[in-house]
């Protein structure tokens, strides 16, 4: 994709991050990039990919949280136990994105 992509992508992750850090706990694991081609959503698989890391963040005590872009997203994590804490401009992109971040359960 070249330099130019790469420091695009380096400012967005960096402007992200600052905001982020307004709404989460130190402490919170991030989730990263999960996805699941089209073709293939709506069979289970999101869940399998992550459950897992929430199974081992209930039991290490830990909350957990995300960005998404998509508001069509939404429903999905939110039955995974995830609530909504903010939405932000990303500065780069003009795109709005939200922050959602899930307790631990015991």
């Amino acid at each position: 994709m070249g330099a130019g992509a790469l420091r695009t992508y380096s400012d967005i992750c960096t402007n992200m991050a600052q905001q982020t850090k307004t709404v989460t706990e130190k402490t919170d694991w991030y989730l990263s990039i999960a996805g699941v081609h089209p073709a293939h959503q709506g069979k289970g698989l999101g869940p399998q990919l992550i459950l897992p890391v929430l199974e081992e963040a209930d039991a290490t005590g830990v909350a957990t949280y995300l960005e998404t872009f998509s508001k069509r997203n939404m429903p999905f994590y939110e039955r995974l136990g995830y609530r909504t804490l903010a939405a932000f401009e990303e500065s780069v992109t003009g795109a709005t994105y939200r922050i959602m971040r899930r307790a631990p359960r015991r």
